[in-house]
């Protein structure tokens, strides 16, 4: 059912009361009016009928002949019905009736009344005149006070009655018009307060759908102003505190998708309550899809699955690791319950940390150790065995010794150059973390000149030709000796796979704001499957090789590294059979 407006359920029963009071002052007016009237004329019959005794006496002027015109004349006077009666009833004249015809008067109210109290009034129906009649009756008294007459007046009630139905009609009239305005201002009123009201009730709305920055005009009535300045407070209070709940739910969100930390929080029937970006980067899912879905149609994760599980049950926090396999990603997981802030449970949290790069380091720590120990191992054991042998009797034998101690002496150099590339690793990767690298601006073109100068004798034996380009005006904030040893190292490589007779270029330029140098060889090249290795420590393309030509394993290591401590990379573009080419890119 359709909601009646406050209007039409208050001015109907509001109108009824209104026109129910003005009947009823309506009708107590046409009463008192009609007492009014009555006792008026009532009054004024009385004086009439005093001044008609006075005018009537003494006594001689009823015994004679003249009575009859003296009611005439009297009737004309006071034009009113005058009769004349004796004291025992009998009528001895009346102005418009004809007294033979007329019955014995002293039975009439009016009549007693004056013969008792000297003045009599009465209001009845005359059956001589059909009608309604106001009397009024005195008695004449002779020079002796006794009574010799009675006078009486009469007039019809016809005009009071037409007197009294105008006003009536009046008052109706008026009434009926009081009322018509009485509405139509009612209707104006209560139309302004409605829409005050409805301006009250859409401004409401307006707040409910969340735009509190609305504010209601204050009326100069008193109880609306007042509602108005409690709902505008209403409104202020409410967007401050739906602000500072959005600030800090949005602060929330941004910390949660800030995270490097994936966490997911679940109802106690396993529902995703939320998740950040972190989680579903991880579990690859759209973190706004999978809100209310429980978590095992959601994320297809046994093992998360299991341990959400067992936390639920747990009243202590758990942790555990665990492999996503189709991504060979590992996840330290932290579990514990979800409190409200009365320290009721109502779900479970999750915190995923991914623990994958750790785990690298780790694999690629043990390999480095490995990895250096056979290094090492390798020239020490050879040193070794060569000593024996010399101490068994091969020392006697002076070519055989000569031999074994270049041999021995090779071994040393290549442990103390593996040593050296060590040392150098470290004091690189110290002075980039400690932020004490010193960079200066330099000629970058006389850095490359200093490299190839320290390999020109290695370029000559190897017959290979060294090729600079490089602008003269070029210049660069960067360590010149740290730039000069990463160039030397490539340049070194690049003599020793290039081969006899062919050309090595050194290349250097600039490209949005960053400095690129590259060394290019036409050598055998570099399986593609080996490129994302090449950089490792001790990695080697060809192990046997590599240790043949004096290789420490480090050196690609220590490039990498001097581009990483000038905030750059170090890459390779490399095809079999079709040379390489190693490119330095640091920002200028």
């Amino acid at each position: 059912m359709k909601n009646r407006r406050l209007l039409w359920k208050i001015i109907p029963p509001y109108i009824l009361i209104v026109i129910a009071v003005l009947f009823g002052v309506g009708w107590y007016a046409t009463q008192a009016l009609s007492t009014f009237f009555t006792a008026s004329s009532t009054s004024d019959l009385k004086i009439r009928t005093g001044l008609a005794v006075q005018s009537v006496s003494p006594m001689n002027d009823l015994v004679s002949h003249r009575v009859d015109s003296l009611c005439q004349v009297l009737a004309h006077r006071t034009n009113t019905r005058v009769t004349i009666i004796s004291p025992n009833g009998l009528v001895l004249s009346d102005s418009h009736e004809n007294p033979v015809l007329m019955d014995n008067h002293s039975d009439r109210p009016e009549v007693k009344a004056a013969m008792e109290s000297g003045s009599g009034t009465s209001i009845r129906y005359s059956f001589t005149r059909q009608r309604d009649m106001l009397y009024a009756a005195q008695p004449i008294r002779s020079r002796t006070d006794q009574v010799e007459a009675i006078l009486r007046l009469s007039i019809p009630l016809d005009n009071l009655a037409a007197a009294q139905s105008s006003t009536r009609k009046s008052l109706i009239f008026g009434g009926v018009i009081f009322s018509l305005i009485f509405i139509a201002l009612s209707f104006l009123i209560w139309n302004r307060i409605g829409t005050t009201l409805h301006t009250m009730a859409t401004a409401a709305s307006r707040f409910a759908d969340g735009d509190l920055s609305h504010r209601l005009w204050v009326p100069d009535t008193r109880e609306f102003g007042e509602l108005a300045e409690a709902m505008n407070l209403m409104a202020g209070q409410l967007d401050d505190r739906i602000k500072e709940v959005e600030r800090q739910s949005n602060e929330q969100r941004a910390v949660l998708a800030s995270m490097s930390e994936g966490v997911i929080a679940l109802s106690p029937d396993a529902k995703i309550l939320s998740i950040n970006k972190t989680a579903a980067q991880i579990f690859k899912v759209d973190p706004s899809k999978v809100i209310g879905q429980l978590l095992e149609s959601a994320i297809r994760s046994a093992q998360l699955q299991d341990f959400c599980e067992s936390v639920s049950i747990s009243e202590t926090a758990r942790e555990k690791e665990f492999v996503v396999l189709d991504q060979d990603r590992h996840l330290q997981v932290h579990g514990t319950a979800l409190k409200n802030p009365l320290g009721d449970k109502i779900g479970v949290l999750i915190v995923l940390n991914d623990i994958s790069r750790l785990k690298k380091l780790e694999t690629m720590r043990q390999d480095f150790v490995a990895n250096v120990s056979h290094e090492l191992k390798t020239p020490i054991t050879s040193i070794k065995g060569f000593i024996e042998t010399l101490r068994n009797g091969a020392l006697r034998d002076p070519v055989t010794a000569e031999r074994f101690f270049g041999i021995i002496a090779d071994q040393t150099e290549r442990l103390d150059a593996i040593i050296d590339d060590l040392l150098t690793l470290s004091r690189i990767e110290r002075e980039q973390d400690q932020h004490r690298l010193e960079m200066r601006f330099e000629s970058v073109k006389q850095v490359l000149e200093s490299a190839i100068a320290d390999c020109r004798y290695l370029a000559e034996n190897a017959k290979v030709e060294i090729r600079l380009d490089c602008p003269d005006d070029l210049k660069a904030n960067l360590n010149p000796e740290l730039i000069r040893q990463g160039v030397l190292n490539l340049l070194d490589n690049a003599i020793k796979y290039a081969g006899s007779g062919k050309v090595i270029r050194v290349e250097a330029q600039t490209t949005d704001q960053a400095l690129t140098i590259a060394v290019a060889d036409d050598g055998p090249g570099i399986p593609k499957e080996h490129h994302a290795r090449l950089f490792e420590r001790f990695y080697r393309v060809d192990k046997g090789r590599s240790r043949h030509l004096g290789g420490t394993g480090l050196g690609l290591a220590i490039v990498k590294h001097i581009a990483l401590a000038h905030g750059g990379t170090v890459s390779v573009q490399s095809q079999v059979n079709a040379g390489s080419r190693f490119i330095i890119e640091i920002l200028i």
